[in-house]
C-alpha cells in the first residue's frame, strides 16, 4: 500500500514539474502594499503654497486634509507665503503616506 502512495505522489511530482515550465503565476489576492507615494503637509500659515517639482500642488490647508499623491522617491518641495522666508527641500518619499510638519519663519519687518 505505501509502495503504491508513493508511486503516485512521484508520478504527481512529474507531471506537476512538466507541466510548470509552461505555466504562469497570476495573484488574485491584492496587494496590500500601496503603489504611491502621498505627501501630507501641516504648515504655518495654513494659507502657504507648495510646489513638488516646481509645479504647484495647492496649499497647505488641502494638503493637510488630503495628500498629494505621487511617485515613491526624490522629489523638491517649496513652502512659500507672503511675509514669510521660503522653504525649500529635498524629500526622498516612500511608498505610503509621509506627513511632513512645516513652521515658516516670518521676515523681520
Amino acid at each position: 500500500m505505501a509502495r503504491h502512495a508513493l508511486a503516485r505522489g512521484a508520478f504527481l511530482i512529474a507531471v506537476i514539474l512538466w507541466l510548470l515550465p509552461g505555466c504562469t503565476l497570476v495573484s488574485t489576492i491584492p496587494s496590500k502594499a500601496p503603489k504611491h507615494a502621498y505627501l501630507r503637509v501641516i504648515a504655518k500659515p495654513s494659507s502657504a503654497t507648495l510646489f513638488l517639482n516646481d509645479k504647484s500642488i495647492g496649499s497647505a490647508r488641502v494638503l493637510k486634509k488630503r495628500p498629494q499623491r505621487a511617485q515613491p522617491g526624490t522629489h523638491r518641495l517649496r513652502i512659500e507665503a507672503p511675509h514669510y522666508f521660503p522653504h525649500d527641500l529635498i524629500l526622498d518619499l516612500p511608498r505610503g503616506e509621509t506627513v511632513l510638519r512645516v513652521s515658516l519663519r516670518p521676515i523681520p519687518r
